[in-house]
């Protein structure tokens, strides 16, 4: 990436911060965050495909350069995505065992190779001590809020290829390739013995460039990560100290939002403060999810996000309080995008009550004190 400090700073600001101490000397520094939805996403200030060109990642500071592949079974992988890239891995140069304590797994035993694929390497690694998890049955690469991992090429050709060695190694195809001819573009969906899917898909247009994503636009002609916001507002007459304890403090959050929290994570430099994560149960069919606290400033604004488990895409909420007569003015805003399209109102009048509901519990609780 073109600035590594940069780049914190601004992740800083979001609330992800490093999840352990930043490793490397200068220019060649790497940190661990985790983003909205939780995934791992690992900083590396020295590019490990010094070579690449720019190529098509216009208006980017910074490209994707690796996605690691945790597998029970190293000698498996390697050999279907031999079969599938047409081509053997290039060793492990991308990272060692010092590597395992950015994302906490400090002395982690483990075997890796590489797989170069264009300008983004494959890393495939093993997890001997500790054992990798089993992934879930019903286990899906989207419940990360991914929503796949593609091998893409420029034309029908090179995808077909692609496809017929991976049948031929033994993988199953959810139903056969699809080609859209107008588009120049296709894709298919492939899944070898140990589950791990795998789309492959050939995009040869400007057009479907531009309407997929794989044109990137300039940054301020991009859609925000958030579509959708429910904000309320009411008067409290309580003291601002009041308030402000009912609402920063995790092990109160129960008392009036109609949900089971508990403080999960302290937060820097006090327990309930920046970085602080608390664990909320209580929402009918929905998993308990994780939240953590991104900016904090004491009386007047709190800002958090879901980090884990969001039943929502780039959850953001932020409480704020302004001096009033009588008491304070306290405004909750809650900014999100669905998972699946065209349910944001509802899912904004169903949070819109809840606000309310929650607001009207903390204002008689503030009040009757």
């Amino acid at each position: 990436m073109a600035d590594f400090d940069a780049c914190l700073a601004n992740l800083a600001i979001l609330g992800s911060l490093p999840l352990s101490s930043i490793l490397g000397a200068p220019g060649q520094r790497r940190a661990c965050v985790r983003n909205p939805d939780g995934v791992y996403v690992e900083l590396i200030e020295e590019d490990p495909l010094p070579q690449q060109p720019p190529g098509e990642r216009l208006y980017c500071a910074a490209a994707i350069r690796s996605v690691t592949l945790s597998t029970p079974d190293l000698d498996q992988s390697v050999a279907y995505l031999s079969a599938l890239c047409g081509k053997a891995p290039i060793g492990n140069f991308l990272h060692g065992p010092e590597h395992e304590a950015l994302w906490g797994l400090a002395d982690a035993k483990t075997r890796s190779v590489l797989f170069e694929a264009g300008d983004v390497l494959l890393e495939v690694v093993q997890y001997q001590d500790p054992i990798g998890r089993p992934r879930p049955q019903d286990y899906r690469i989207s419940d990360q809020g991914i929503l796949n991992i593609a091998f893409g090429g420029r034309s029908k050709q090179q995808m077909m290829v692609a496809y017929e060695r991976a049948v031929a190694f033994g993988a199953i195809a959810n139903c056969r390739p699809v080609h859209l001819p107008l588009l120049q573009a296709g894709a298919v969906y492939l899944n070898d013995a140990l589950g791990f899917s795998v789309e492959l898909l050939w995009m040869g247009a400007a057009y479907a460039n531009r309407s997929w994503g794989f044109e990137p636009k300039p940054l301020a002609q991009r859609p925000q990560p958030d579509t959708h916001q429910v904000c309320h507002r009411l008067h409290i007459a309580a003291a601002p100290e009041q308030v402000w304890t009912l609402i920063a403090d995790h092990k109160h959050l129960s008392r009036w939002s109609g949900l089971q929290a508990r403080r999960v994570r302290d937060g820097a430099g006090e327990p309930n403060g920046y970085g602080s994560e608390r664990l909320i149960q209580g929402v009918t069919g929905i998993a308990p999810f994780t939240e953590q606290v991104t900016a904090m400033s004491p009386m007047s604004q709190l800002r958090y996000r879901i980090s884990a488990g969001s039943p929502l895409i780039c959850h953001q909420g932020e409480m704020s309080l302004t001096p009033a007569q009588c008491g304070v003015e306290l405004t909750w805003q809650i900014r999100f995008r669905p998972k699946l399209p065209g349910t944001g109102f509802l899912l904004r009048l169903l949070l819109g009550r809840r606000l309310e509901a929650a607001l009207q519990r903390l204002k008689t609780l503030c009040q009757s004190s």
